[in-house]
């Protein structure tokens, strides 16, 4: 993105937005000046959970213009803290490098979030399980524990 359309985006987002503090949330700024009430910003989410917005024609990443709007640029990657694409609260984003927010990921190996839910799978022979999709990590992690227990056997690496 070149300056002048970073500028140009700036100014869209300054006008149009303004971050809640009782939602925790970026919101629109017509809906508090028309209502007094606090609406937050209309997205769509994607299938790996991120949320969308359209600024100018254009379709844009709610964290990203969320951390537009609170501190006044864009970094090379916002990372979510908490590893949760859905939520954009401010004490969550953080600017980040591609390696920085690749030691952000997942945090338990052999679960993934998929579609808001969790995926456990394994490797072995160079072919990778899927072990089923559940409703909560825990039962991922508990589905990924009894896949090693089979698959590994006695190999299996105790983590500490």
């Amino acid at each position: 993105m070149d300056s002048i359309e970073f500028n140009r985006l700036k100014a869209i987002v300054d006008h149009r937005y303004f971050y809640s503090t009782i939602l925790d949330t970026l919101c629109f700024r017509e809906d508090l000046n028309l209502f007094n009430i606090h609406v937050p910003v209309k997205s769509q989410e994607n299938s790996s959970g991120y949320h969308r917005v359209t600024i100018d024609g254009k379709t844009r990443y709610l964290h990203r213009i969320t951390f537009l709007f609170l501190y006044g640029y864009l970094p090379e990657i916002v990372d979510h803290i908490d590893g949760n694409p859905s939520n954009n609260s401010k004490g969550n984003l953080r600017a980040a490098t591609a390696e920085e927010n690749s030691m952000n990921k997942g945090g338990v190996e052999g679960v993934r979030v998929r579609n808001g839910r969790y995926q456990g799978y394994i490797g072995k022979n160079n072919k990778q399980i899927c072990l089923g999709t559940f409703g909560t990590q825990a039962e991922a992690i508990a589905a990924r524990g009894t896949a090693e227990k089979i698959y590994f056997g006695e190999f299996k690496r105790n983590k500490s």
